[in-house]
């Protein structure tokens, strides 16, 4: 068997990683839809040139693997701080195994701030049981880390493609407001080819939300701050009633304040359980999941945890 390895991609895998991705999702996708997948700063920051397209999995010469990054420039405190955040991540079924081997460069960061998560958290997660077992079976292993849609009120909520953020610090409800456009539809599973054109935008989310689905799995993971999980989180888990069926992980940006957070993850919550086809689940196996019991009351949220 050829050793599998990982190594920044380079522009010559450029037409792999875009045939792993349409692959799975968009056959009509050219370098002009998606070129923000390799590389994209934030319109509002300057450019700067100590950028990566990412990371590949190769066997042989032969693409199976892929994990954009996001690079931008924030202004922390009057001075400018680099960033990275993780982007499209898509693994070859066959090559299942060695999805996590593509979160190793975001535990080796070093003059960039990472906004995925926490460091040591990572780590973990790296070096658990977790990095040898078999994530899934058959389908295509797709993470929209960076998404730009998701369900408010039984309401779809899409973004603009066209939006461009720009002040750093405008508060995520503001944004809400002034730039998403509700469509009325029915909840339901989008498919790969449908979700691509709601997940897929030049720009991310001011928080990030990265998970993963197994049926069989007993575990919930958590990648983030801790104290965030125990006074916001694991409360909206209590409330869902997922039990044995679901373990993901949700990563929290950590320059979003305190106030900010609450809201913002319990509207990431909200939508998992619409998304599940991303992934390649079949539905059916995870049906107990669309119930009542899954709707959280925004009227009556859960206390955090003091």
């Amino acid at each position: 068997m050829t050793k599998i390895i990982m190594t920044e991609a380079r522009s010559e895998h450029y037409n792999e990683i875009f045939h792993l991705i349409k692959s799975y999702l968009d056959p009509e996708g050219g370098w002009e839809r998606n070129k923000h997948i390799f590389s994209y700063t934030w319109p509002s920051m300057p450019d700067f040139q100590e950028t990566t397209p990412g990371y590949v999995l190769l066997d042989g010469e032969k693409v199976v693997g892929y994990q954009g990054f996001i690079n931008s420039r924030r202004n922390i405190g009057g001075k400018p701080v680099k960033y990275v955040t993780a982007s499209t991540w898509v693994v070859h079924p066959d090559y299942r195994n060695y999805s996590l081997q593509l979160l190793k460069p975001f535990s080796n960061q070093e003059d960039f701030r990472v906004s995925f998560s926490a460091k040591d958290d990572i780590q973990q997660i790296l070096t658990s049981r977790w990095i040898n077992c078999k994530l899934f079976d058959e389908t295509a292993f797709i993470f929209p880390i960076c998404f730009s849609a998701f369900r408010y009120q039984g309401v779809k909520v899409c973004f603009d493609p066209d939006i461009v953020w720009t002040e750093a610090g405008r508060q995520e409800r503001e944004l809400i407001e002034d730039n998403c456009r509700y469509i009325a539809r029915p909840a339901r599973v989008y498919t790969p080819e449908e979700a691509f054109t709601l997940i897929y935008r030049p720009f991310t989310l001011r928080f990030d939300k990265l998970f993963r689905i197994k049926v069989s799995f007993c575990e919930i993971l958590y990648c983030g701050n801790r104290r965030l999980f125990s006074r916001y989180i694991r409360p909206i888990i209590r409330q869902l009633g997922v039990k044995n069926r679901v373990w993901f992980v949700v990563c929290a940006s950590r320059y979003l304040t305190l106030p900010k957070i609450p809201w913002a993850i319990k509207k990431q919550l909200k939508c998992y359980c619409s998304d599940f086809a991303l992934t390649g689940i079949n539905p059916e196996d995870i049906d107990d999941l669309y119930s009542e019991k899954t709707v959280i009351n925004f009227e009556n949220p859960p206390k955090p945890i003091k």
